[in-house]
């Protein structure tokens, strides 16, 4: 118990500086390890999740890069790959499973100009100290590193309905850095449980949506309806720690 208590206070010292002090509130700890006892098809979220400063400041980043690749996949049950741009469009759309910009080599944005502050907040990501956090909150050990992939989107662009449950992941978490979105721009995160109606998520400026990754609940990215590039995410896998 002291240990998890250490970890804890630990992980909150890293994050403070960067986080809204409301996402560190020993409440929102709380909250969070109830939802994820029981996430009732619902995602967890954390408005504003980083302090407003810090958020314009890797939105303007993002907005600078010039690495980004646009994407095209298909998926089994068991994998996701990618493909050429001409085999993805002359697919059945059944067989379509997302199409969207990534940044990458993500290492590459070391090298452009104006990326500090999104290159420190990747840094902190990868640190431990956010998934230490995170752990200690809803009581599961977690791996210290996520997953991390940046992306944009055009019009059109979508990523289909799937669970991830072929992955090491026990938590999606999705950070919108998109300043110029507007509800009519579509990009809504969905979550399905079941038969349950769907649980869209605006994919607004600041917000963090968490989800779960277990049987039983399936989640999409909805199409991308604005003419000019948007909704730019960074997204994290977080993975269960081997013992």
């Amino acid at each position: 118990m002291l240990d998890a208590v250490i970890a804890q206070a630990y992980a909150r010292d890293r994050l403070h500086g960067w986080l809204d002090e409301s996402v560190l509130e020993p409440a929102t700890a709380r909250a969070l390890r109830g939802w994820f006892a029981d996430p009732a098809g619902a995602p967890f979220v954390l408005e504003p999740f980083l302090l407003p400063e810090r958020a314009v400041e890797v939105a303007a980043a993002i907005g600078r890069i010039t690495s980004w690749e646009h994407a095209h996949a298909f998926a089994t049950d068991q994998v996701s790959y990618e493909v050429a741009r001409q085999e993805w469009e002359s697919a059945d759309p059944a067989e379509r499973f997302f199409r969207h910009d990534i940044a990458r080599p993500m290492a590459a944005l070391a090298g452009e100009p104006g990326q500090r502050a999104l290159v420190e907040l990747l840094t902190l990501a990868g640190s431990g100290a956010l998934c230490q956090w995170l752990g200690n909150a809803i009581g599961v050990p977690l791996h210290d590193v996520p997953t991390l992939e940046i992306t944009r989107y055009h019009r059109g662009d979508f990523i289909r309905r799937h669970d991830d449950t072929f992955t090491d992941r026990v938590l999606a978490a999705n950070l919108y850095l998109d300043r110029a979105w507007q509800p009519g721009d579509g990009g809504c995160l969905e979550l399905v449980t079941g038969s349950d109606p769907a649980m869209p998520v605006q994919p607004r400026f600041n917000r963090l949506a968490i989800i779960p990754i277990a049987t039983g609940y399936q989640h999409a990215v909805l199409p991308w309806t604005s003419g000019t590039p948007g909704r730019f995410t960074v997204s994290m896998g977080i993975r269960r720690a081997i013992a």
